[in-house]
């Protein structure tokens, strides 16, 4: 089963998280050797035009925590850009306790959908 699935759009933000996450850990993403250093030959042996193909090389080495920050990654990415062209939604924040957040986080995680979209099911489908 995918846990994502990558956009055309965001090759280019997932292509430089990884490289980073490369660059930066000695143990990405496996704390087996063999396993990462498999992973980076297959990484850097990707066309770098193809969202199936990195989609496909996630699938196959990023944990479901490297996946999940991978995904905030490009939807912070997402927002920049938004941002940038003036046409994103105000933000704002909420505080909420650290057992909130993991039931929250579950779900979202469950759902496969962010926790803005949670929110806004668990809100519309309220009793």
């Amino acid at each position: 089963m995918k846990r994502y699935k990558l956009a055309d759009e965001d090759l280019a933000t997932a292509s430089r998280w990884i490289t980073n996450k490369f660059t930066k850990e000695s143990y990405f993403p496996d704390k087996d050797m063999q396993r990462s250093n498999e992973a980076s030959k297959a990484f850097f042996a990707l066309d770098d035009n193809n969202a199936d193909a990195l989609n496909a090389w996630c699938e196959r080495y990023l944990s479901k925590t490297y996946w999940h920050t991978l995904k905030t990654s490009i939807r912070a990415n997402r927002l920049r850009i938004k941002r940038s062209y003036g046409d994103a939604v105000a933000i704002k924040r909420i505080a909420v306790n650290a057992s909130t957040w993991s039931r929250l986080d579950s779900l979202a995680n469950k759902r496969n959908e962010s926790l803005n979209d949670t929110i806004l099911y668990l809100l519309e489908h309220q009793r």
